[in-house]
């Protein structure tokens, strides 16, 4: 049975608005709830349209499914035009699969900001297992490098699947790129004083987003992504 999920937001006539526009909907760049074409290319392992009982809202959500080999990687990326405001919001649901054969390593998302002759990278990633139990939150950091978020420990429920909200806030103008925060499940982190990656680039300007998982395992893991959000932030 599906769950049915709990809207966040104010209400339009008698309908409730979902959670991805609990913010000024003429701030969102772009929203993929998956109910329509694929849209997102694959860069290594499985990705495809899902309408199992995996789904939070809708009838679809994204599936990344990895190989059976430990270490396998399921990704998928999409490529979107520049965007004007420098402080950017990304949101999606997500979750592992139920299976106790379903062994994850991490679930990640990473965003790449081509920006004036420079890369802005900001990404948060759930390492779940690394040979033995984690469970703890990392951001990217300088050299593309996944570094322990400060009070990230703990925020996935032990039993899957648990429909996961995903909040990720941050400034990628060049000049001075920077975190501000995230929101993991229920918990809000405040990321002051953490910085992105930044490093030069040849390309014109351009977003690439990338939704990935990997295996710990000798067994496939398989992570879905509901919804997805990117917007630039509130006032």
């Amino acid at each position: 049975m599906r769950v049915t999920p709990t809207l966040l937001g104010p209400t339009l006539g008698a309908r409730q608005v979902p959670w991805w526009l609990r913010y000024l909907p003429s701030r969102i760049q772009f929203l993929d709830d998956f109910e329509g074409v694929l849209k997102w290319a694959t860069e290594t392992g499985t990705v495809s349209r899902d309408s199992s009982l995996e789904v939070f809202e809708g009838n679809y959500c994204l599936k990344l499914l990895t190989a059976a080999t430990a270490g396998s990687e399921a990704a998928a990326r999409i490529l979107l035009g520049s965007i004007q405001p420098s402080k950017v919001m990304l949101q999606l649901r997500w979750h592992y699969k139920a299976a106790s054969s379903n062994t994850p390593r991490y679930f990640a998302i990473v965003a790449h900001f081509h920006i004036g002759g420079y890369q802005v990278s900001i990404g948060l990633r759930h390492l779940a297992n690394l040979s033995t139990p984690q469970d703890k939150w990392q951001y990217l950091a300088s050299g593309l490098t996944w570094t322990d978020l400060p009070g990230g420990g703990q925020f996935i429920e032990a039993t899957y699947p648990v429909h996961q909200y995903l909040m990720l806030k941050a400034d990628v103008n060049p000049a001075a790129p920077k975190y501000i925060m995230a929101e993991l499940a229920d918990r809000t982190i405040s990321m002051t004083g953490l910085t992105p990656h930044v490093g030069t680039s040849g390309i014109s300007p351009r977003v690439y987003i990338i939704l990935s998982t990997v295996t710990d395992a000798a067994a496939a893991t398989e992570a879905y992504v509901d919804a997805f959000c990117f917007s630039d932030q509130e006032p």
